[in-house]
C-alpha cells in the first residue's frame, strides 16, 4: 500500500470520533527541563481540548495508559476550553491560572514516549497512540523546554506530521497552541552535503528529500554564515536560492541547490522554504527544534595542533527563524582526525568553573552528552588557582590507573568563534561529566540513583529519579552510621562495593583529596535488588598538595575516619558521612593500609607519576610553540605556569611517598608476614 493511500484508509477510521463531540488530546509536556535542583517532572501535564460546539460531561473519563487519571464527578469542559491534568497541580506552575487544573495523575510521563489512552464514561477509546522522542517525532520538547502540542485537532493523534515542538517556552496550556497555524506537511526526510567536509575552496551541494510532494509547489533554501566568515554580502543575510526539482515519486521528491564557498572555520547553516500547492509556506526544520536548521563546517586544515581541536560558537542570534533566537554550537577535531566533527545547537553556558557544553541528544560528544571547559588560567572558585588544570588532568588519569570509575579529561586546543573577538586559542582541560549518558557509556544502568555530595546544604545533591526522594542515601546512612561494629559489617558487606571504596580511598590519600571524602565525589546505586553503592571522584583540584607547602603531603592515614590534618588546621575537614563509618571498620582498614604499601611500588611511584606529567607537559609545550608561530605571539607566561606547575606537584609526590613509607606499618617486602 502506497503512503498516501495508507494515510486516507488512516484519516477515514479516526474522522469518525472527530464528529462525535468528544475531547481531545491536545498538549502534553513530558519532559520539562530541570530547573537547578528542582525535578522538572513535577511540571509535567497533559492537556485536554474541547474541539466541538456543545459542553463536554468529563464525568468518568479514564487516561488509562501511560498516565493514568479518572476524572471526577462533574467536570465539564465547554466549547473551545482547555483542561489541564498536571502531575502536580500544587505545584507554583499552576498558581492564579483561568483554566481548570486537575491531578494529580499516577506515574510519570516516560522521557522516551509511550502510549497515551483517552476513554469515555462509557469505556469507548477515543484517543490512543505513541508519541516519541525520537525522529520523525520532534525532539525539542525532549527536555528543551518545550512541550509536544498538536497542530489541529482534526488532525490523527498517532500521526507525527500531527504534533511540533511549541515555540513557546513551557508551551501553552490552557491557551490556543504555538503551532496551530502550521502546515503540518510536508517533513524533511533526509537531507546531504556535497562535499560533507568542505574547505573555503569549495561550493558546496545541498540535497533535501520531502514527503508529500503533491502538496508541494515550489522550495527555497535560506543560509546564512556563523563563526569566521562574518563578511557582509548584497542581499543577505539571510540569502536566498531557489532549490531545483530533481527527482520524484509518489511518496518523495527530492530538491538541489548550490551554497558559495565561506572562510575556514565557518558554520553555514540553512532552512528551507515550502510553498504549498494552497498557497501556505512553512520552513524546516521547525523553529522549535533545539537545531533549527542544517549545518555545515567549513575548514580548511590550516592549524597545526598537538591536541585535538574544540571550536566553541557562543550563542548567536539567527536570521534564519523567527522570532529569532541565539544559537551556540561546538566543533570538534580529534587527535589523528582528519575532518573536524559539528555539533550545532549544542547549549554552551557559563559555569562556576569555566564553560559547560551540553549537546543534542542522538547528537552527543562522542556519546558524552556533557562537557566542562576549564579555563586555561582558573581565577575563582579554586584553591590552587592556574595550576588546578594540571592537577585535575593528572588526578583524573591517576584514578583510571587505580581502577576507580572516573571521568575522562583532556587538553584540548580551544578556539573561540568568531575570531574577530581577537580572543587568542587556549589550552584548556576538557572534563567528562558525570550523568545518565557517563554510566550508560560505562555499562551501568542510567536508571540508577545518582547523588553528588556537595559542601552546601543539602550536602547530597540527587541528580537522577529526583521526584522519588532520597530514600535510598538516607538508608544507607542510617544502616552504617551505628556503633556497633557488627551491625556496620554487616551494611558494609550489604550495601557497599567495597572494591570501589578501597581504590578511591586509597587514591585519594595518596594524592591527598582533601575534600574527597566529605564532599566533591558522586555516589551511585544500581536499581536492580542487591546491588551495592560505587562512589566516582569528582573536582580534583586539591590533588597533588594545592601548594609547596610541605604540610599538605602529611595528610594522616587516619583523614578518612576524622578529616584531622595533623599539622595543618586549614586543609582539616568534617568527616564523610560514608567514608568516615566504613574505615571505622577494621577489616576494611587493615585491607585500606595493605593496599597504600602495595600501591607506593605500583601505581605511586616517583618514576610512574614523572613520566606522566613529563609526557603531558612535553605535549602542552611543544603544542604552545605552534600556538605562538601561527598567532605571532608570545605565550611566556603559559610556559611559566606549565612548568612551575609541574614543578610542584613533584616536589609534592616526592614529599608524600616519604611521608607515607615512614607511617605505613610494615614495608612491602615484609607484608606476608604481617
Amino acid at each position: 500500500m502506497r503512503y498516501s493511500q495508507y494515510f486516507l484508509l488512516l484519516f477515514m477510521l479516526w474522522a469518525p470520533l472527530a464528529g462525535w463531540g468528544e475531547a481531545i488530546i491536545n498538549e502534553i509536556h513530558y519532559n520539562p527541563p530541570d530547573d537547578g535542583l528542582e525535578d522538572g517532572s513535577y511540571r509535567e501535564f497533559l492537556e485536554i481540548y474541547n474541539p466541538g460546539p456543545e459542553v463536554i460531561d468529563l464525568s468518568g473519563y479514564e487516561i488509562a495508559a501511560g498516565i493514568t487519571y479518572k476524572f471526577p464527578h462533574g467536570i465539564r469542559l465547554t466549547s473551545g476550553a482547555y483542561l489541564v491534568i498536571a502531575r502536580d497541580p500544587t505545584h507554583r506552575t499552576w498558581r492564579n491560572k483561568s483554566y481548570t487544573i486537575l491531578g494529580p495523575f499516577e506515574g510519570k510521563l516516560s522521557d522516551s514516549g509511550e502510549v497515551i489512552l483517552l476513554m469515555n464514561a462509557a469505556g469507548t477509546t477515543l484517543e490512543s497512540f505513541r508519541y516519541s522522542d525520537s525522529p520523525p517525532w520532534p525532539i525539542g520538547c525532549d527536555g528543551y523546554g518545550a512541550s509536544l502540542e498538536r497542530i489541529s485537532w482534526d488532525l490523527p493523534a498517532e500521526d507525527p506530521h500531527s504534533w511540533r515542538s511549541s515555540l513557546t517556552e513551557e508551551g501553552t496550556p490552557g491557551r490556543k497552541n504555538s503551532v496551530a497555524s502550521i502546515p503540518h506537511r510536508p517533513f524533511l526526510t533526509a537531507y546531504a552535503f556535497d562535499p560533507p567536509y568542505p574547505t573555503s575552496q569549495e561550493s558546496v551541494r545541498i540535497r533535501i528529500e520531502l514527503d508529500t510532494p503533491r502538496d508541494i509547489a515550489s522550495v527555497n533554501l535560506y543560509w546564512e554564515r556563523a563563526g569566521v566568515d562574518q563578511s557582509p554580502s548584497s542581499g543577505g543575510p539571510p540569502w536566498k536560492v531557489p532549490m531545483e526539482r530533481t527527482t520524484e515519486s509518489a511518496e518523495s521528491v527530492t530538491y538541489e541547490a548550490n551554497i558559495p564557498p565561506a572562510r575556514s572555520q565557518t558554520i553555514i547553516r540553512c532552512v528551507v522554504e515550502i510553498q504549498r500547492t494552497d498557497g501556505q509556506t512553512v520552513r524546516l526544520p521547525h523553529a522549535g527544534e533545539p537545531a533549527p536548521f542544517l549545518s555545515y563546517f567549513v575548514y580548511d586544515g590550516e592549524i597545526t595542533s598537538l591536541l585535538p581541536i574544540l571550536w566553541i560558537l557562543p550563542p548567536v542570534p539567527t536570521t534564519l527563524i523567527y522570532p529569532s533566537r541565539a544559537v551556540s554550537a561546538v566543533a570538534c577535531l580529534p587527535r589523528d582526525a582528519s575532518n573536524p566533527d559539528l555539533f550545532d545547537g549544542a547549549e554552551v553556558r557559563n559555569s562556576r568553573n569555566g564553560q559547560k557544553a551540553r549537546f543534542i541528544k542522538g547528537r552527543e560528544f562522542y556519546g558524552d552528552r556533557t562537557i566542562n571547559i576549564i579555563p586555561e588560567e582558573p581565577t575563582g572558585g579554586t584553591n590552587p588557582g592556574v595550576s588546578s588544570p594540571f592537577r585535575e588532568h593528572l588526578g583524573f588519569w591517576f584514578y583510571r590507573e587505580m581502577n576507580v570509575l572516573s571521568p575522562w579529561a583532556e587538553f584540548y586546543r580551544v578556539v573561540a568563534l568568531p575570531a574577530q573577538t581577537g580572543a587568542a586559542p587556549k589550552q584548556q582541560l576538557v572534563v567528562e561529566q558525570v550523568n545518565e549518558n557517563f554510566l550508560a557509556m560505562h555499562g551501568l544502568n542510567p536508571t540508577g540513583d545518582l547523588y553528588k555530595r556537595v559542601y552546601s546544604n543539602p550536602n547530597w545533591e540527587k541528580h537522577t529519579n529526583k521526584d522519588e526522594g532520597t530514600d535510598s542515601i538516607k538508608m544507607l546512612e542510617a544502616a552504617i552510621q551505628v556503633n556497633d561494629p557488627v551491625k556496620r559489617r554487616e551494611a558494609i558487606e550489604r550495601y557497599l562495593d567495597q572494591e570501589s571504596f578501597l581504590n578511591y580511598s586509597v587514591a585519594s590519600v595518596l594524592t591527598s583529596n582533601w575534600d574527597g571524602f566529605w564532599n566533591n565525589h558522586w555516589m551511585y546505586l544500581d536499581p536492580r535488588p542487591g546491588s551495592r553503592w560505587i562512589i566516582i571522584p569528582w573536582d580534583l583540584d586539591w590533588l597533588w598538595g594545592t601548594t609547596t607547602a610541605e604540610m599538605y603531603a602529611r595528610m594522616p592515614l587516619s583523614f578518612p575516619i576524622d578529616g584531622v590534618a595533623i599539622g595543618a588546621p586549614q586543609a582539616s575537614r568534617a568527616p564523610g558521612p560514608i567514608t568516615s563509618p566504613l574505615h571505622k571498620d577494621p577489616e576494611f582498614y587493615r585491607e585500606y593500609e595493605r593496599r597504600l604499601r602495595i600501591e607506593l611500588s605500583r601505581h605511586f611511584t616517583i618514576p610512574k607519576l614523572t613520566s606522566k606529567m613529563d609526557e603531558t607537559q612535553s605535549l602542552l609545550l611543544n603544542d604552545l610553540k605552534w600556538i605562538e608561530q601561527q598567532t605571532g605571539t608570545s605565550r611566556t607566561r603559559r610556559y611559566d605556569i606549565i612548568r612551575s606547575s609541574y614543578v610542584d606537584i613533584k616536589r609534592f609526590v616526592a614529599q608524600r611517598w616519604d611521608y607515607l613509607d615512614s607511617v605505613l606499618p610494615v614495608s612491602v617486602e615484609d607484608w606476608a608476614a604481617y
